[in-house]
């Protein structure tokens, strides 16, 4: 088969695909109103879109002139000049006699200024097409804008619209298309020249899919759906790398024979292992010399998009990194995705910044994270400088501190030498810290220790009341029998007992009052003492900022005493959301009150308790007002949030449950992902033993996703599948299912691949049930050997404690047959942070608490679970 796919410069018109943009400039040339703009990044298909025009427009009554102004002109009039000259070349039959009189007249009239010059031979030319229409094409103008007189040349453009259409009724036989990577506001530099606000933008967009599989049906590239699939999932109908994509795969194999792993490795072979070939090795320049788009791109993987203002949009389009749309910014394909990677973009910030500076930047926007990684890749390399060794190392724990990590953070807070005398602001901020942190160890005493020695000794600062409203809390919530004593430490900040330093704010102030009437409502609910809880909500309501206030509401909600008015509290705080958003940063430490994603999720839930119809509204409104979700996607949220808490769960999947018959029964526009997660979930935590519809679609999906991860929930729910149709003895459609998730062991993260051993034993079940002796043989041979090769970490297994020595049992039964009988096992129970379990110890005592309370206990072996709750 002759090749099809030849790296044309020019698209032959049996291959070009027409897009909207097409439609676009046929319009503008129709209506002659306005100039065309085409506004796209580099080879995006800009010069063949206006070259496709004039090859399928141009005809006896429409002249079209394409000028390239990449070349550079001396002055102004040898820039109009040129474009003249072209359209008398490029048109020698039409303009003979224009091109006579242009000639002289330039030779007689040499003083005359240029754009007047222009003007004129314009009419010369005009006048020869008896009525038919001019249109110039002037392609790369963003190379004109760093000319001297480019201001000149854009503005005679304009006046072609006004000015000389007034006076000269044939300019209306004039149009221009303009093409470049400049934003038309850009175009005209000096800000005493009217800008150049008339031209009618036209965005060349990538393929949509039907455009994009117009184009392989013209390169008679006759491939599967998977593949279809695959080539779209990498270029996203890019036209540059579609193209490529595809000559490269017209080059290297038959199409017959293709696989979506060889089209995997073609296209990291070509756009991901050196980077060097268009349009990635242009974006990737663009990116390395500006940090605006940086700072955009890591805005975009931390899932503000949204927030990215519409300058920075224009960037990020023009650059070929995003398609234009009003909704969200995200990175147009897959390739394009991997090849500005986060790890790559951070490493340049770090080669601009340093990595102290970029360190400290992060802990001061509660980056905590990034900053955390920062620290320590300083500090693998070198010391702290000595003017700043103090401040890094606690800033180091409070950063440990923020992740859990008690002993690390303890570490660092000690190693920060500050003195009590030289710098007392640094010497008690880091004590209250250290106080946190062994509250963290339970080293009660050492953390009542730390606080009050604060409180006696600080001036009355803010560490002074960081660490008197730590004490309180201490009291309050672990150290209940003292609880009396938080409630008198509590009123004494909300009724003013102490001289506070004039060092702290009015702010500062308010907001710890604010905090202990909190604190006080929590203790008064707890005594169920509710109309005192209420009082001290609303005291402390008149203190909050508008942050702080659904925290309280929340509160105030979960103690009201009937469903309506529960509801309108929820309302209310729903309603301070959408005004002033919500706070997705990292909590400091003493500062817990605030809406983050996660409370509001925890709302939902609660108004879902209320009712399913109130719900859905307010999903569906919040939705609207919220560019990064829509309805589907949230209420997803929502469902994880409730199934993830411990008191919560039953309803967590009865609102997964509603989202499915909403996504079967609605016409809603799912995204394939989203849908391929509902599925996965409910498959996941709901018992199918009477029905196999959720798995089976969810496995139908699972089939379409290529290069998924293979996570825990994956490999449940196939055993779930495989153990039902063995127990139902269709031990034929249950090795389909065991063969297919081994096909996937690839895909499966190194620490879980311990859980196979489950699949493996279910697959011996299945020969020992149907008598295949020689295949239960091998297999339970291959057990063992997979037994003895592998290391079990601690994990979220399916095995649980005692199954893999079951399955090893089990193994060794069949290759030594004894008179035993085989224990059954299927997958163990995997338990949630939150969920509740009771554990006996070592010395006989029992407890009921939640799991993460006994993690570390049951994985040491201090402690096993007794039954599942």
């Amino acid at each position: 088969m002759p090749k099809i796919l030849k790296p044309y410069t020019i698209i032959p018109l049996d291959l070009y695909v027409q897009r909207d943009a097409d439609r676009q400039v046929r319009n503008i040339i129709n209506d002659m109103g306005r100039p065309g703009y085409v506004l796209v990044s580099r080879q995006m298909g800009k010069t063949n879109l206006l070259l496709n025009a004039k090859r399928n427009l141009e005809n006896e009554l429409t002249v079209f002139v394409y000028v390239d102004l990449s070349n550079a002109y001396f002055d102004a009039r040898s820039c109009f000049e040129n474009i003249v000259n072209t359209a008398v070349d490029s048109n020698l039959v039409k303009f003979e006699k224009a091109a006579k009189i242009i000639g002289e007249n330039r030779s007689a009239y040499k003083d005359l200024p240029p754009h007047k010059q222009y003007t004129n031979e314009l009419r010369i030319l005009l006048q020869q097409l008896d009525g038919g229409k001019l249109v110039i094409i002037l392609d790369e103008i963003d190379a004109l804008t760093k000319t001297t007189y480019s201001d000149q040349i854009f503005s005679q453009i304009r006046s072609s619209y006004f000015a000389e259409r007034v006076n000269y009724k044939e300019f209306y036989q004039l149009t221009y298309l303009l093409s470049g990577v400049v934003e038309p506001n850009e175009i005209i530099k000096d800000s005493k020249i009217s800008p150049f606000n008339i031209g009618q933008k036209i965005y060349l967009n990538d393929f949509s899919r039907a455009e994009f599989e117009k184009f392989l049906q013209l390169a008679h590239l006759n491939l599967s759906i998977s593949c279809i699939d695959r080539i779209y999932f990498w270029t996203n109908g890019n036209p540059r790398m579609t193209w490529d994509l595809c000559s490269e795969v017209e080059n290297q194999v038959k199409l017959n024979d293709l696989t979506v792993e060889m089209l995997d490795k073609i296209a990291v072979e070509m756009y991901l292992t050196s980077y060097d070939k268009p349009p990635i090795d242009n974006i990737r320049e663009l990116v390395k010399n500006d940090k605006d788009i940086r700072s955009a791109l890591i805005q975009i993987y931390e899932g503000a998009g949204s927030k990215i203002s519409s300058k920075i949009k224009s960037k990020l389009y023009l650059a070929g990194i995003t398609n234009y749309t009003d909704n969200d910014v995200v990175i147009k394909n897959e390739i394009i995705r991997r090849s500005l990677s986060l790890d790559w973009i951070k490493s340049l910030e770090k080669d601009e910044k340093g990595l102290l500076v970029q360190a400290m930047d992060y802990y001061e926007k509660a980056n905590y994270s990034e900053a955390l990684n920062a620290f320590y890749e300083y500090l693998e390399h070198d010391d702290f400088p000595e003017n700043s060794r103090d401040i890094c190392y606690y800033y180091l724990a409070y950063l440990e501190y923020s992740e859990s990590n008690f002993k690390l953070a303890l570490k660092h807070v000690e190693t920060a030498e500050f003195d009590e005398e030289d710098v007392p602001k640094f010497y008690f901020a880091s004590l209250t810290l250290r106080g946190l942190i062994m509250k963290g160890l339970t080293d009660f005493e050492e953390c009542e220790k730390d606080w009050k020695y604060v409180i006696d000794n600080s001036r009355k600062d803010e560490n002074f009341l960081r660490a008197y409203t730590n004490l309180a809390n201490l009291y309050m919530s672990t150290l209940t029998e003292r609880v009396d004593e938080a409630i008198l430490m509590y009123n004494n900040l909300v009724d003013n007992k102490f001289e506070l330093s004039k060092r702290v704010s009015e702010e500062d102030r308010k907001y710890y009052r604010c905090i202990s009437f909190y604190q006080l409502a929590v203790i008064f609910k707890d005594k169920e003492e509710l109309a005192k809880a209420m009082e001290c909500i609303s005291s402390s309501l008149e203190l909050a900022t508008e942050n702080s206030k659904p925290a309280l509401l929340f509160l105030m909600a979960e103690i009201a005493d009937s469903d309506s008015t529960k509801l309108e509290i929820l309302d209310s705080i729903l309603a301070i959301i959408a005004t002033s958003g919500i706070d997705n940063s990292e909590p400091t430490l003493d500062r817990p009150m605030g809406i983050d994603e996660i409370q509001l999720m925890d709302i939902l839930v609660e108004i879902y308790k209320v009712s399913k119809e109130a719900f859905e509204t307010r999903v569906k409104q919040f939705s609207k007002t919220n560019k990064e979700k829509d309805f589907i996607a949230l209420y997803f949220e929502v469902a994880l949030q409730a199934y993830n808490k411990s008191d919560s769960w039953q309803v967590g999947i009865k609102i997964l449950n509603d989202l499915n018959d909403i996504i079967n029964t609605e016409s809603y526009q799912v995204d394939f992902e989203l849908h391929y997660e509902v599925l996965k979930s409910l498959a996941y935590v709901n018992n199918y033993k009477e029905s196999n519809d959720i798995p089976l679609k969810y496995v139908e999906l699972f089939r379409r996703s290529a290069d998924k991860i293979v996570e825990l929930r994956d490999l449940s729910i196939f055993a779930d599948l495989i153990h039902s149709y063995t127990e139902k003895q269709l031990y034929e459609k249950a090795l389909g299912y065991v063969e297919f998730i081994k096909s996937q062991r690839n895909n499966v993260p190194a620490e879980q691949i311990g859980n196979y051993l489950l699949i493996e034993h279910l697959e011996l079940n299945i020969y020992s049930y149907t008598n295949e002796r020689q295949k239960a043989l091998y297999q339970a041979r291959h057990i063992i050997d997979l037994i003895d090769s592998m290391e079990f970490p601690h994990q979220k297994s399916l095995l649980g404690e005692t199954g893999l020595d079951i399955i090893r049992e089990n193994a060794e039964s069949v290759i030594r047959p004894r008179t035993v009988i085989r224990k059954p096992f299927t997958k163990a129970k995997i338990y949630g942070r939150n969920d509740r379990v009771k554990v006996r110890y070592q010395d006989g005592s029992v407890v009921e608490v939640k799991f993460k309370k006994v993690e570390h206990d049951i994985n040491s072996g201090a402690c096993f679970i007794l039954n599942e709750l």
